[in-house]
């Protein structure tokens, strides 16, 4: 097998691993609410995916493309459930955040100066949901095992840049896969915290 063929794989692995890990979050939504869920985070996920779908087009990347398209419904899912015609302002604000960012340079500089910004915007947009793990004590509603699933294809996704020395996107995947090892590990920490609650509850009881 050719060192191409070998990275060309590992690009589709990681743009279809998209699938399982938005799936797991929400079947947990279906099962435990959205307790602990940012409607921003999500929000911004959607726009970035618009970018980097706009992006693979651009370049005729079929593997970015598809990266993100099969992934796209699956996210309007998970926020169709967090009441997004509620939460206008946090809509409005996402979409012109991720404007500024990504489109606003790629307009004025090129493709590239639009994925350093989607780089930044995709760190911003994972920040809302960091900071409601640190917050409330109950993120029932977020799945540990959706952000590992993502962060898995985080990586993959760097390997897959750096093999094709696509240094733009590598640089907007690393920096916001860094974060997604963050959310789980709290994530994990609250799920912990719930259950040790629990715990303590029934031996009270």
């Amino acid at each position: 097998m050719s060192s191409h063929l070998f990275f060309s794989i590992i690009g589709w692995i990681a743009a279809f691993l998209g699938i399982p890990g938005t799936v797991v979050q929400y079947r947990r939504i279906l099962k435990d609410g959205i307790e602990g869920i940012s409607i921003a985070t999500w929000l911004m996920f959607a726009f970035m995916c618009m970018y980097w779908i706009a992006y693979g087009f651009a370049i005729r990347s079929w593997v970015i493309v598809m990266g993100s398209l099969v992934v796209f419904p699956y996210q309007l899912f998970v926020i169709s459930h967090l009441s997004p015609m509620k939460h206008l302002k946090v809509l409005f604000g996402t979409g012109a955040f991720t404007f500024a960012c990504a489109w606003l340079p790629a307009m004025t500089m090129g493709w590239s100066a639009g994925l350093y910004g989607t780089g930044f915007a995709m760190v911003i947009s994972r920040m809302p949901q960091l900071i409601e793990l640190i917050r409330v004590k109950n993120a029932q509603g977020v799945s540990a095992s959706s952000w590992a699933i993502g962060s898995l294809g985080s990586l993959l996704w760097v390997i897959y840049y750096t093999s094709e020395q696509m240094w733009a996107p590598f640089f907007a995947t690393a920096v916001s896969g860094i974060v997604n090892v963050l959310i789980v590990a709290f994530t994990l920490l609250r799920h912990k915290q719930v259950k040790s609650k629990q715990l303590s509850s029934h031996t009270v009881g």
